[in-house]
């Protein structure tokens, strides 16, 4: 039995579809919630092919598409984009021009035509935010101020072209539009979190930490908590890796309220249902 793995931003419809592809046969697993968990619960598995639904938030499913073929271990996956509206698969074409495009009504016979013949010299998208300079990845706006917690002497003169009217600061108080907090251990870390907690409601949060952090166990420790939700991540320059976090305050409203986690991970292969 051929396993497939179902992207969909809508819980309720995307579990009707799970139903759907388990009628015709397929072991369907159903991923839900933000983009990076999703990515991080599909490269755990090896499946026979990804679905992914456009007719919700078709910029999201387009960007799963091209990490997915970024990656050497999901690249030849067979990627297969189901409905959405014309102009806004368009931009999905253009960037994997290679993947299947179908309907609800056609997945019946493009499913199995995918999964038959994946990709041999898969089309691989370029890294569009490895051309980005650190301040626009990070986000930063015109009037902003940024709390720089730990920084490495001299990196807010590094933050070039900086916006017009960009203030740096290092004391973290409510009145910051943005943080990037430097972690070089697990006791900073849990500190620094301890603080923004009193500080952060819906403002954005960057945790950079050093590149080479020492054995993987180390480094996960330095990793995002579960005080903090990871949502991106972002190379700062050649001594620095980020990721992009919010606070549980942080949440959107009917965001997290059904699952303790950003995805929705399967309690059994054959049901998505969280755990």
């Amino acid at each position: 039995m051929a396993s497939v793995r179902l992207i969909h931003w809508n819980e309720d419809e995307g579990l009707e579809r799970q139903k759907q592809l388990e009628a015709l046969g397929y072991d369907a697993a159903f991923d839900f919630g933000d983009g990076p968990a999703v990515i991080r619960v599909l490269r755990a598995s090896t499946p026979d092919a990804v679905v992914i639904d456009l007719s919700r938030m078709p910029s999201h499913g387009r960007e799963v598409g091209r990490v997915l073929r970024m990656a050497k271990s999901s690249r030849h996956w067979p990627l297969v984009f189901v409905d959405g509206e014309p102009e806004k698969v368009a931009p999905t074409r253009a960037l994997l021009p290679d993947a299947t495009y179908t309907s609800w009504g056609r997945i019946k016979t493009a499913l199995p035509r995918a999964i038959a013949r994946p990709p041999a010299s898969p089309v691989v998208p370029a890294d569009v935010m490895s051309a980005k300079p650190a301040v626009q990845k990070l986000g930063v706006k015109p009037g902003f101020k940024v709390c720089l917690l730990g920084s490495p002497k001299g990196f807010a003169d590094t933050l070039k072209p900086k916006p017009a009217r960009v203030s740096f600061t290092a004391r973290a108080d409510r009145t910051c539009d943005l943080f990037l907090c430097f972690i070089r251990s697990a006791r900073e870390l849990q500190a620094q979190i301890a603080l923004l907690r009193e500080v952060v409601d819906r403002q954005t949060v960057w945790l950079a930490w050093p590149k080479k952090s020492g054995s993987p166990g180390r480094r996960k420790r330095l990793e995002p908590s579960r005080t903090l939700t990871e949502t991106s991540s972002a190379r700062l320059d050649s001594r620095w890796d980020s990721s992009i976090s919010r606070s549980a305050r942080s949440t959107p409203p009917g965001r997290g309220s059904r699952s303790s986690g950003a995805n929705r991970t399967p309690a059994n292969p054959k049901r998505g249902r969280a755990v």
